[in-house]
């Protein structure tokens, strides 16, 4: 997963480099995936997956990408990633709800998801212009970060985050 977040936090950082920070999601997702046809990363954008309660089926959620299964150098993915992206100066709590959601009902997606339990999050940072002439400024125009669930405590966890904070 190392050299796979390097690549998608190096291509976001060329993308936002390119655009700044003026873009909503829309074209930032368009500029992910021109990235991701030119280096032949495999991927779906914005395909439905079923949500479950009990088994069955209580309706769809549709993540920004599905990164598929492919076997390249410098990029080796076993098993369906995905990469959900926001547009923000900062993460808020209930911007990690897609992504808990999509932990909890993946492994139940069995023809496409098996049981990977790992998914990023990535923001490009966003300078908001208020009335009053203030700006929030970001310190990371792009953050990425590797999300892992555990279905048995119920929990997501933070497994990796670029750049990494130093301490």
């Amino acid at each position: 997963m190392n050299q796979i977040s390097t690549t998608l936090h190096s291509i976001a950082s060329d993308i936002y480099k390119e655009l700044g920070s003026g873009f909503d999601e829309v074209p930032l997702q368009s500029a992910l995936a021109i990235e991701f046809r030119e280096r032949k990363i495999p991927y779906l954008k914005e395909v439905n997956i079923e949500l479950f309660y009990k088994g069955q089926n209580i309706g769809t959620a549709i993540p920004d990408f599905v990164l598929l299964p492919c076997n390249r150098k410098n990029w080796t993915v076993k098993t369906p990633i995905i990469l959900e992206s926001k547009v923000v100066p900062l993460l808020k709590k209930e911007q990690y709800r897609p992504i808990r959601l999509y932990l909890k009902s993946m492994p139940q997606n069995k023809i496409l998801f098996c049981k990977n339990n790992q998914r990023f999050l990535l923001r490009f940072g966003k300078t908001e212009d208020y009335s009053d002439g203030k700006e929030t400024k970001v310190d990371e125009p792009v953050t990425l970060e590797l999300w892992q669930y555990s279905r048995k405590k119920d929990k997501m966890k933070l497994v990796s985050k670029l750049p990494k904070v130093s301490k």
